[in-house]
């Protein structure tokens, strides 16, 4: 071996380290923003959820107060019964939406969670094999959604139906 190849050696051996190192950091900062991108989206999903949540108790609320003011069903009655179709008809349009961007933040969080597993997990097990065996095991069939949307729908058809029975003639 020459003095000039060994000088040579010494001079690309610190580029290599140079270089792993940058590349190290590289992969620390992406990991770090798609982390943090995901962490974003998942609170933006909580965030939504709870909202859906508070609207709609506040709405099952209002509408029971509202059928306990109508006693005795007169035509003097349809304020309230208009009420009660308006705040059906509200919950039904305000959780559609609040679905919908559930569905979009918990969509964005699973894409930059595949993103974190192929940067940090390759060959071993991933966060995807750990979220399918824990979805396996506690998938439901009956999801909030399918519960809250038809309960919206059918108080704004209780209040059209009792709309309806108050405009029918009754013999008294």
């Amino acid at each position: 071996m020459t003095p000039n190849t060994r000088i040579q050696e010494q001079k690309e051996e610190p580029q290599l380290m140079t270089a792993v190192a940058d590349s190290s950091r590289l992969m620390s900062e992406r990991k770090d923003v798609l982390l943090g991108l995901y962490q974003e989206n998942r609170t933006h999903l909580r965030h939504h959820e709870s909202q859906r949540s508070t609207v709609t108790n506040i709405i099952l609320v209002t509408t029971v107060g509202l059928v306990g003011l109508v006693r005795e069903l007169t035509f003097n009655d349809w304020p309230l019964l208009l009420a009660m179709i308006l705040v059906g008809a509200f919950g039904t349009v305000f959780n559609a939406k609040q679905n919908e961007q559930v569905r979009r933040y918990k969509a964005r969080s699973w894409e930059y969670d595949e993103a974190l597993d192929e940067l940090l997990f390759k060959g071993t097990t991933t966060l995807k094999s750990i979220r399918e065996k824990a979805d396996d095991e506690s998938s439901s069939k009956f999801s909030l959604v399918r519960v809250l949307w038809p309960l919206a729908i059918s108080i704004t058809a209780a209040g059209f139906f009792i709309y309806i029975y108050q405009c029918l003639p009754h013999d008294k």
